[in-house]
């Protein structure tokens, strides 16, 4: 995928995660997510659009009003890609910081990886 592309779905699987209204949400994972996609957090793994569906339903349930904001550029070359956004409500956006590591096949992203900033962090020798 070239960048522009890549930007465009990457903006897209941002948007999604911070859309509540299923119906809304449902095609645009047909449309961007590969059948079998993997997400994989500090916390979860899990596998299929299903799966990745309820997990962001769940997720916005239990933050009322946060979204997903943009945090820097995306950054892309051959099939990886990379973002960093925070998440929140209005009044404190980057209520929780973090970034995604996207494989990417068939213009559609396959898997996710995500670190969420301070929760797995080791100090310094």
């Amino acid at each position: 995928m070239d960048i522009p592309a890549t930007t465009t779905l990457l903006t897209k699987h941002l948007a999604l995660w911070s859309e509540t209204d299923e119906a809304r949400r449902t095609p645009v994972i047909s449309e961007i997510y590969t059948e079998g996609i993997h997400f994989v957090d500090p916390f979860f793994a899990i596998s299929g659009r299903t799966q990745v569906n309820a997990f962001i339903a769940d997720l916005l349930k239990k933050n009322p009003g946060y979204v997903f904001r943009l945090a820097g550029p995306i950054e892309a070359h051959h099939n990886v890609a990379y973002l960093g956004w925070q998440f929140g409500p209005p009044a404190t956006p980057a209520a929780v910081t973090g970034h995604d590591i996207f494989v990417l096949a068939d213009e559609r992203i396959q898997l996710i990886y995500t670190f969420i900033d301070g929760a797995t962090g080791t100090a310094a020798p």
